[in-house]
């Protein structure tokens, strides 16, 4: 009998509570899902155990996403990891800031729960 693979790890970088349970409760049945609710959190969390994938907001306390899509594609043990960002801020210039910056992906909220998850399969190379 083999065994079956872990999960692949997701940290969620979001400061509103509902939206962070939200992300998460969507993602758990695949995913092993950790949330952290600022920037500096995140970044510290991840360096010590880096995740498989960052769904990040752009719109933190501490450090903007921005902020920390910069730092994190600067660490050697970070920047391979893919970046989805899930944000409400979709001024013009965001995305293309976010995309230049990095990120595989850019899902607005309001979002659907099957784009959320569409999103993270491909960032992560999986079939959805």
């Amino acid at each position: 009998m083999t065994d079956a693979p872990a999960p692949k790890r997701l940290l969620v970088v979001e400061d509103d509570p509902t939206c962070a349970r939200l992300l998460r409760d969507a993602l758990r049945t695949r995913y092993d899902v950790q949330v952290e609710g600022d920037g500096f959190t995140a970044l510290e969390r991840a360096r010590q155990d880096p995740p498989d994938l960052l769904l990040l907001d752009l719109h933190l306390p501490t450090l903007s996403g921005f902020d920390v899509m910069a730092q994190w594609r600067q660490d050697p043990d970070l920047s391979a990891c893919p970046i989805v960002v899930v944000s409400a801020r979709v001024m013009q210039g965001e995305q293309k800031r976010a995309r230049a910056q990095g990120c595989h992906a850019f899902v607005t909220k309001p979002f659907s729960l099957q784009e959320l998850r569409s999103a993270v399969a491909d960032a992560l190379g999986e079939s959805d």
